[in-house]
């Protein structure tokens, strides 16, 4: 939070809706924040989890990062530099790199939801 207090430009709950191959996805970022030249979104999580529970539980908030760190870039966000997983209790932040491993990973959970029948 003391980094994004010090960004010049920080947005809250900043929308999304990015096209995608068969439609579009769209989402709400809790905080996205620009330090030099390059862009943090923010999830804040308020599970109230233990501390040694918090890899286990970031694994499975790592598809959300994803989608995030593609709609970034697909917004024309060039720089990306991470998205953080703020878990609220117990006052713990883990942050996931954007790199084009995570983005091909993005566009292939978007891939798989859009393939599945409604």
């Amino acid at each position: 939070m003391k980094r994004a207090s010090r960004a010049a430009r920080r947005f809250r709950e900043a929308p999304f809706i990015v096209p995608v191959a068969g439609g579009f996805v769209q989402g709400r970022i809790d905080l996205l924040f620009e330090e030099e030249g390059r862009w943090t979104a923010v999830d804040f999580k308020t599970d109230d989890i233990a501390e040694d529970a918090i890899e286990e539980r970031l694994a499975s908030y790592r598809p959300q990062a994803a989608v995030y760190a593609l709609a970034l870039v697909r917004l024309g966000f060039e720089t990306p530099g991470e998205i953080v997983l703020f878990f609220v209790r117990p006052l713990v932040a883990r942050s996931i790199a954007v790199t084009d491993a995570l983005l091909a990973e993005a566009e292939e959970l978007i891939r798989a939801a859009a393939a599945r029948p409604l």
